[in-house]
């Protein structure tokens, strides 16, 4: 047998092949093949395997004609090429670059892999997986390396991060074909399998590869690299375009044009949403029902990294030190997708657009904390209602909030609240928040749910009624949270039922007001039935609370006067029978008179009771029913 021939083959190719004559006139023994300065096989790993080539006699004609090993390129690699003369006369067969990838621009697989006999990789278990390709390799000994994975890499371990216990080696592996990965090579440092592992990766069709001790895994890496050369062109074609988009702008406005750019070119249905799961901006395609439930049910349990689920991704969007919303990627059947690595920039462009509309929020929050402080400082109801058009809270019923707690809480609670587009009006100081919003205690309680704060709510009030009541409500509401909070109260809201007096105040917008929350309710009932249950109960505590002296100074009997004090204990939720509870309903009678002797021009009592008193009011009997009761009482 002759030297070897040849090293240096057709100009401008990546694939060498080293030959030597052989006794048979003709023919040629491969002793080594390389792609791209790698050495794939040798004459010393080739053994009897190695096999004797005659070379074509035309250029570019495509033949398996390269056999090496039970599984060799002869199986595996299906070349175009060119013959290359030697200087004797004899003449070889070169793979060119564009036939030696031809079978390998969507990644070299898995079988093919353990054809290259020179890494001596052994199969353990998940035959069945032999055909996935291999996008890429990754190193780690992490024990839950999926994590920092894409799907489609082979992931290379020593085993330092494999569990020795069967149920753990088991989990291991279900979670690693979750995330789809190609499959395990494992060092001669890992600890046995377990029989019920490898059944496992079989079930799953999930390669366990073992890797010998000589064979550095930079090889395997190389390798992989290499084969996948033109797949890795493409992928960076594809997130050029990706950032390419930028070019029309990152705008809220702009948002649901945006994200059906980008999932053309991903190939997965996008969708943004809130750490609740809800679509993030008015317009946006609500993500599939499973996955917004569980990020609804538990957002606080989605850590600050990516998560596979069926079909699809997860990717968390953080900005600052909260979690602004999760990009939702689901895989489509039209398109192929992209990879978890687009997704990571798609996530990067996703936080370009929601930086942009905290942007937008926090101009609106700026605008609205100067409309909440001019209402509190306004004349009349009139000035009010003018001020929150547009705001979305003109309706009412509304309830006022104050909040006291950490400032990342309380900027967190205002995201919570324009995640979910709740109207609201925020103003901030020194001692925290106030915030209005329509009256939905149940809301906000979730939405405070977790945070570390304090929070007293008033009770519910027209847009129309007295504000600074409303702030002095929740401002005592907060008092009784900050004395409840070793028990776990933190959120109180004000009872109507709450006695007044320990902070009675001096200013008469705010006197009259509590006139009208005690009294408002009689005043109504009156209206609507004729009645006069206001004057009858002013009567019966100015003949302090004779019965008798009382209905004869009303000329009515006495059992008609008894009807009526129940009726307005009924009405105003208060005891005649409590002195707490008779001493407000005294205070606020000698407020009424003190504005009608002093002819104050005020709303008329009981506009209020619309709100405050509603369930009373609306099972209130007519006149006619009054008068019966009356009559029924006197026989």
């Amino acid at each position: 047998m002759g030297e070897p021939l040849g090293r240096q083959l057709a100009p401008g190719t990546n694939a060498t092949l080293t030959i030597v004559p052989t006794r048979s006139p003709g023919s040629y023994l491969l002793t080594q093949v390389a792609y791209r300065g790698i050495r794939l096989a040798d004459r010393s790993r080739m053994g009897r395997s190695v096999a004797a080539c005659s070379p074509p006699a035309g250029s570019g004609e495509r033949e398996r004609n390269v056999a090496i090993g039970k599984r060799g390129l002869r199986e595996s690699m299906p070349v175009g090429g060119r013959s290359t003369q030697f200087s004797n006369g004899a003449s070889a067969y070169t793979p060119t670059e564009r036939g030696m990838a031809s079978n390998l621009h969507r990644g070299i697989t898995v079988e093919e892999l353990l054809a290259t006999e020179h890494l001596e990789l052994r199969l353990m278990a998940g035959a069945g997986g032999v055909q996935r390709r291999i996008t890429w390799t990754h190193v780690s000994e992490l024990p839950k390396p999926e994590l920092w994975l894409d799907g489609g890499e082979l992931l290379m371990t020593n085993g330092l991060g494999l569990p020795s216990d069967s149920r753990g080696q088991q989990d291991f592996i279900a979670r690693l074909a979750a995330r789809r990965i190609s499959g395990l090579a494992i060092g001669v440092l890992g600890p046995l399998l377990h029989r019920e592992a490898t059944v496992l990766a079989d079930e799953l069709d999930f390669p366990l590869l073992h890797v010998p001790k000589p064979v550095p895994f930079v090889s395997i890496a190389r390798l992989v690299a290499d084969c996948n050369h033109d797949h890795a062109q493409r992928r960076m074609a594809t997130h050029i375009q990706l950032f390419d988009t930028l070019r029309t702008g990152c705008e809220p406005a702009n948002a649901s044009a945006l994200l059906d750019k980008l999932a053309d070119i991903s190939g997965y249905s996008l969708y943004l949403t809130s750490p609740s799961g809800r679509p993030l901006l008015p317009g946006l395609d609500e993500a599939p029902h499973e996955i917004a439930e569980m990020l609804e049910r538990s957002p606080g349990d989605i850590e600050r990294v990516s998560y596979s689920v069926a079909g699809g991704h997860i990717v968390p969007i953080p900005l600052g030190e909260r979690t602004a919303g999760f990009l939702i990627a689901v895989e489509r059947q039209d398109a192929g997708p992209a990879g978890f690595v687009a997704l990571r920039h798609v996530g990067t462009i996703a936080a370009l657009l929601i930086s942009n509309l905290y942007r937008d929020r926090e101009q609106v929050r700026r605008v609205r904390a100067e409309l909440l402080g001019r209402i509190f400082g306004a004349g009349d109801s009139t000035e009010v209602v003018h001020l929150l058009k547009g705001t979305g809270l003109e309706a009412g019923p509304l309830s006022m909030a104050r909040v006291r707690g950490d400032a990342r809480a309380i900027e967190e609670l205002y995201h919570r609240l324009a995640d979910i587009g709740l109207p609201q009006l925020t103003l901030t100081d020194e001692a925290g928040m106030y915030l209005v919003m329509e009256d939905a205690p149940e809301t906000l309680r979730a939405l405070t749910n977790g945070l570390d704060l304090l929070v007293g709510v008033s009770a519910a009030f027209s847009p129309t009624d007295y504000w600074t009541l409303s702030r002095l409500e929740a401002g005592k509401a907060l008092d009784r949270a900050i004395t409840d909070a070793p028990a776990g109260r933190t959120l109180v809201q004000y009872s109507p039922g709450d006695s007044p007096l320990e902070w009675l105040p001096t200013d008469p917008a705010t006197v009259r007001a509590l006139s009208e929350r005690i009294l408002g309710p009689l005043a109504e009932y009156d209206r609507q039935s004729g009645a006069s249950l206001l004057e009858s109960l002013r009567m019966y505590l100015n003949c302090d609370r004779r019965l008798s002296v009382a209905a004869e100074a009303l000329y009515v009997h006495k059992h008609t006067l008894a009807y009526r004090l129940k009726r307005i204990e009924a009405l105003t939720h208060r005891r005649l029978t409590s002195m707490d509870d008779l001493c407000v309903i005294w205070l606020a009678l000698k407020v009424q008179e003190s504005l009608e002797t002093s002819h104050v021009t005020h709303p008329p009592i009981g506009r209020r009771s619309r709100v405050v008193g509603q369930e009373a009011s609306s099972s209130t009997p007519t006149h006619s029913t009054d008068e019966a009761a009356e009559a029924a009482l006197d026989t």
